[in-house]
C-alpha cells in the first residue's frame, strides 16, 4: 500500500532524477507533458507503476500545479524542454474533474455524518428500550399532586 509518505520518497526521486521538470512543494512547478508516466517508465527509473501513478497524482494535486494550469501555460517534457501548451479545453477538463472529486468528497463527508446520526438514534432507542420504567414510590405526588403544592405554597407564603 502506498502512502503519503512513500509518495514523497517517489516524488523526490523523480525531483532528483528530473531536476529541470519536477520542483520541490513550495515552489511553483512546472506544467507535465501529457504522458509523462510513460516518458518516466522508458527512462528505466525503478519505481513501481502505482507508486508513480500516485506521486504524479498528489504533485498534479497541488493548488500551486493548478493555478499554473492556465490556458497558454507550457507543457514541459522530462529534459525541461517546452512540447506543448495547455488548451482551453484542458483547463475546462481539469476544472470539470477538480469540481467532481470535490463534489464527491463533500457528499461523503455528508453520508458519513448521516450514518453516524442515523448510528447514534439506533443506539439510544436500543437503550431506552432496554430499560426498566422505573416506578414513583409510593406515597409520591404525581404531576397534578406537584402543581398543587407548588400553588398551595405560594398562597401561604403571600
Amino acid at each position: 500500500m502506498t502512502t503519503p509518505r512513500t509518495d514523497a520518497t517517489t516524488l523526490a526521486q523523480l525531483i532528483e532524477s528530473f531536476p529541470l521538470t519536477f520542483v520541490p512543494f513550495g515552489q511553483p512547478p512546472k506544467v507535465l507533458k501529457i504522458g509523462i508516466a510513460a516518458d518516466i517508465r522508458a527512462a528505466a527509473v525503478s519505481i513501481g507503476r502505482k507508486r508513480l501513478k500516485r506521486a504524479l497524482s498528489a504533485y498534479c494535486a497541488q493548488y500551486l500545479y493548478r493555478a499554473a494550469h492556465i490556458a497558454g501555460a507550457p507543457r514541459v517534457d522530462l529534459t525541461g524542454s517546452i512540447v506543448d501548451v495547455v488548451t482551453t479545453e484542458q483547463v475546462a477538463s481539469a476544472k470539470a474533474g477538480h469540481d467532481r472529486r470535490q463534489a464527491k468528497a463533500f457528499e461523503s463527508v455528508l453520508r458519513s455524518r448521516r450514518e453516524w446520526r442515523e448510528r447514534k438514534a439506533a443506539e439510544r432507542k436500543v437503550a431506552t428500550s432496554n430499560a426498566t420504567p422505573i416506578k414513583a414510590p409510593s406515597g409520591a405526588l404525581s404531576l397534578a399532586g406537584l402543581k398543587a403544592a407548588a400553588l398551595a405554597r405560594k398562597a401561604a407564603a403571600a
